[in-house]
């Protein structure tokens, strides 16, 4: 491009959000007005109507449309001297991915729209939960609006926790729209319907959004599942495999869908739920334990003290709910036995840390927790890692047996010596398992055919202060040789050709060899099935 520019005066108008130019006027919104500038002058053609986003109609460049952010919207059929609002009845059908047609989105929180320059008339526009077109875009009246989703392959699920069943089922947590539960032969399916529901979708009773954490299934039953979210239910109950929810009878009494919410939960038989909720310290959000479904609520004990009541230096488990934690965790080869975390105090009191911090064990289904093993992970280096995306797992089949990880470190993207941790004694020792550096998440999978012990797939770095060897890496012998594994890498860090994070593993032992699960931070989740064996025994 060359040529000079002249600045344009005499704009009185807010901060422009879009602008277009059209028959030799310029067309501007500021989220409130509509202004144009005729080459000399400045006049509003359309006040108070929250426009945010304008389109022309480049097959005809009189006809023009602008969107206000829950996306209504008013047009123009004579270069923008004219225009009119759009009312009618504004619907949304999803052959492509069914549940954007059901879920409650009768705000479609707006983005950006554009004429298809390929398709006359045809209007493109994204919003909060994918991209819709109108085949034919009304410029005057119409009795009703139907936008025709065109998201498939540009998914924008922001991935919060993964778990596998021992059947290969997929239980999905995510932020926004809570869970979605995939049969193994049906996870490339996309549901009808997705998320918890307080009433039928797309009425009032469902609040659009509503971030899911924490996700389990039962011990006695595949199909119980329990789920815990920030809004509508809070804490839900399916006795059929995720199709359908149900909130608990009642709640523990710290929960409040404004504060004390979602979190970490684990399941051991069916009702057998222990519960540690976000939302700050444990003096509001502690851990509760129910034996019937959520029908009664109990404080958990921690050698006979309710974490409620130090309130001198409270402690904290599970700080705010957009973080991807995992602080408790049910042995589902031992039911009633639960492991959980506890980080210690913020700012640190090391009295206090000294007595509380550190994976605590409970064999009554959680109503009194005994301390396995002092102190956290990460304050070797003088991080507060184990503070923010902390993970605690079971070695699903082996009885107390379990990994963790601290979580991402830093926002620097420079690994720091902080490797998965390995106990095989019911959390009493942790031995570092080496070779793998700073892993966002990890998964336990199925072992090599002709082998017993697990593979471990973590997202992380092959060396310490660096930059460039993150990605997804498999080891064969992370829980036989802790102090010698081996890791291999699967591919870049960018996999797919998708440059989002990976946040989020799910596998389990009894699926099949290669499989596991990756949730990203903003783009859904991937599949993979790595079986390259190659020069392995």
């Amino acid at each position: 491009m060359s040529g000079t520019f002249a600045q344009i005066t005499g704009y009185t108008g807010g901060t422009v959000c879009s602008m277009i130019a059209s028959a030799g006027n310029l067309f501007v919104a500021d989220k409130t007005n509509v202004y144009k500038w005729n080459g000399t002058a400045w006049s509003t053609v359309s006040s108070s109507q929250g426009i945010e986003s304008l389109a022309l109609n480049y097959a005809d460049v009189t006809k023009l449309v602008g969107f206000n952010d829950g996306g209504g919207y008013i047009a123009s059929s004579d270069s923008g001297t004219t225009w009119t609002t759009l009312g009618g009845t504004v619907s949304r059908s999803a052959a492509d991915i069914p549940w954007l047609a059901t879920t409650r989105e009768d705000y479609m929180t707006h983005g950006m729209a554009v004429f298809d320059p390929a398709t006359a008339g045809q209007l493109i526009a994204s919003e909060g939960i994918g991209v819709w077109k109108l085949p034919s875009a009304p410029l005057t009246q119409s009795p009703s609006v139907t936008w025709q989703s065109v998201t498939l392959g540009i998914e924008q699920m922001v991935s919060m926790n993964l778990i596998v069943t021992p059947t290969g089922r997929v239980l999905y947590a995510c932020q926004d729209r809570t869970f979605t539960c995939f049969d193994k032969a049906k996870v490339t399916v996309y549901p009808r319907n997705q998320g918890t529901y307080y009433g039928a979708p797309n009425t009032l009773s469902n609040t659009a959004i509503d971030h899911g954490t924490g996700i389990d299934f039962a011990i006695d039953s595949e199909s119980y599942l329990v789920g815990v979210s920030s809004t509508n239910q809070i804490c839900s109950i399916s006795r059929d495999g995720g199709k359908t929810w149900t909130a608990t009878p009642t709640l523990p009494a710290n929960i409040t869908s404004s504060n004390v919410c979602a979190g970490s939960v684990a399941v051991g038989n069916s009702g057998n739920i222990v519960w540690v909720p976000s939302g700050g310290n444990a003096t509001a959000a502690y851990p509760s334990v129910t034996n019937d479904g959520g029908a009664t609520w109990t404080e958990c004990l921690f050698n006979g003290t309710k974490l409620s009541t130090l309130t001198a230096h409270p402690l904290y488990l599970y700080n705010q709910y957009t973080y991807q934690r995992i602080c408790v965790a049910a042995d589902k080869t031992t039911p009633g036995t639960f492991y959980l975390f506890i980080y210690g105090t913020s700012p640190t009191d090391a009295l206090t840390d000294a007595t509380w911090a550190g994976v605590w064990k409970t064999t009554d289904g959680g109503f009194n927790f005994s301390r396995t093993h002092a102190g956290i992970f990460s304050s070797a280096i003088g991080s507060a890692s184990d503070f923010y995306n902390a993970k605690l797992k079971m070695v699903h089949g082996f009885t107390g047996q379990m990994i963790f990880c601290s979580g991402d470190d830093s926002v620097n993207d420079v690994a720091a010596n902080l490797p998965l941790q390995l106990s095989t004694d019911g959390g009493e020792t942790f031995t570092p398992i080496a070779g793998l550096y700073e892993p966002e998440d990890f998964c336990i999978g199925a072992p090599m055919p002709g082998r017993s012990v697990p593979t471990v797939y973590a997202y992380g770095y092959s060396a310490t202060a660096d930059n460039t060897t993150r990605g997804v890496f498999r080891s064969l012998d992370a829980i036989s040789n802790p102090a010698g594994a081996t890791w291999t890498k699967i591919n870049v860090p960018w996999v797919l050709g998708n440059y989002d994070s990976g946040t989020i593993l799910g596998a389990h032992p009894s699926d099949s060899f290669g499989r596991f699960y990756l949730g990203k931070g903003g783009s859904g989740a991937f599949i993979f099935d790595y079986l390259d064996t190659a020069g392995l025994t």
